[in-house]
C-alpha cells in the first residue's frame, strides 16, 4: 500500500516537472507500474501484498486460498491503485500534448 502512494507522488512530480525533464523518474515509473500490473496483481484488479508487513511479495506469487497466505488485497491498496492509474494517465496525455 505505501508503495502505491509513493509513487503517486511520483507521477505527481513527473506531471509538475515534465518542462524540466523527468525522463528517469517517468521509466522507473513506467517499470515499477508494469512489474506491478503483470506480476502484482490479481484477475479482479487487486493487488497481492504480504498480509505481515503490508509489502509485495515474490513475482507471481498469487495464492487462492488461505492455506498459503490467502488472496490478501487491501482495500487502501486499491484505492491508490486507482489514483495511480490516472496520475500516469495525465503524465501520458501530457507526454503526448508535448511532442
Amino acid at each position: 500500500m505505501r508503495a502505491v502512494y509513493l509513487l503517486t507522488a511520483v507521477a505527481d512530480l513527473c506531471r509538475l516537472e515534465r518542462t524540466t525533464g523527468s525522463h528517469r523518474l517517468q521509466s522507473a515509473l513506467s517499470h515499477l507500474w508494469g512489474n506491478m500490473v503483470d506480476c502484482e496483481m490479481y484477475v479482479t484488479g487487486g493487488i497481492r501484498s504480504i498480509k505481515q508487513w503490508e509489502e509485495f511479495g515474490i513475482d507471481y506469487f498469487l495464492p487462492q486460498g488461505t492455506d498459503k497466505g490467502g488472496c490478501y488485497s487491501e482495500m487502501c491498496a486499491a484505492t491508490g491503485v486507482m489514483k495511480l492509474a490516472q496520475r500516469i494517465l495525465q503524465v501520458s496525455l501530457l507526454h503526448c500534448i508535448s511532442c
